[in-house]
């Protein structure tokens, strides 16, 4: 358990983005936030003016914050997961790391978690954090606006959290097929790794659609970029578990190619 310790903060220390953005993210949202009400403070407004707000305006709020920050994290581990498993091979660090008790399985799939568990978590506290904040700027520094929260109770607030979470789980499973075929593009990658994820995609899409004169191929990678169904529609769909035997197909030839090929 210690090993797996130290591997997460290596990942967090040597890629201080993972932390960093988000923060910078929410801390800017926060910065928005004070301004907007500050501005408001020196507007007049009648209880015509104000909006009728319900829970469904909870929920868009909820889900926009978190959604931001998580299109944040989503774009910066994209690149972590380009670059962790070549980056160590690179600057040869990965001579270290193999010296230690560490397997190479227990290294990639921590990157694997880090990328599709640990930071989204971290991103959702992050957005439920700030949401409650942007909040309390609100009710605490404009009275009058405390219309717009007539109907935020905390039991309504905590539903929608939960309910993000349980779409945010879902979006990692969806999602884990491509984050593992950028942790293997890294792992083979020389010099380029987005073109070792990138050339192999293209590639298959050109040649099915010179010789057979088709679009499948092209049709389900672009069906995996765009964001999970609803809960009870991907559960039910095959492709997901599919997916998901892709996903361990490629995190066993990530691991493969890093015991292999540390181009030393």
């Amino acid at each position: 358990m210690k090993a797996v310790q130290t591997l997460v903060r290596r990942e967090f220390w040597e890629y201080r983005s993972l932390w960093m953005a988000p923060l910078v993210a929410a801390a800017l949202v926060l910065g928005v936030a004070i301004l907007s009400v500050a501005g408001a403070t020196h507007v007049q407004l009648s209880d015509g003016d104000l909006p009728d707000v319900t829970s469904n305006h909870l929920a868009d709020s909820v889900q926009a914050l978190t959604g931001l920050l998580l299109l944040v994290g989503g774009l910066i581990t994209g690149s972590y997961l380009l670059d962790c498993l070549y980056a160590e091979r690179r600057d040869r660090s990965i001579l270290f790391w193999k010296s230690l008790p560490v397997s190479d399985a227990t290294t990639v799939l921590v990157k694997f978690a880090v990328a599709l568990l640990i930071v989204p978590l971290g991103i959702f506290a992050l957005g439920a954090v700030t949401h409650v904040l942007c909040t309390l700027l609100i009710v605490v520094f404009h009275g009058k606006l405390v219309v717009f929260m007539q109907d935020w109770t905390v039991g309504g607030w905590l539903l929608n959290e939960v309910s993000l979470l349980g779409r945010l789980l879902l979006t990692t499973l969806w999602y884990a097929p491509l984050a593992a075929w950028l942790l293997i593009a890294s792992a083979f990658a020389r010099r380029v790794p987005i073109l070792t994820a990138t050339l192999p995609v293209l590639g298959l899409t050109i040649a099915e659609k010179l010789l057979l004169g088709t679009g499948y191929f092209w049709s389900i990678f672009k069906a995996r970029l765009a964001p999970a169904p609803d809960l009870g529609t991907t559960l039910a769909d095959p492709g997901l578990w599919l997916g998901l035997l892709l996903t361990a197909a490629f995190l066993m030839g990530a691991i493969r190619l890093r015991r292999y090929r540390d181009d030393t």
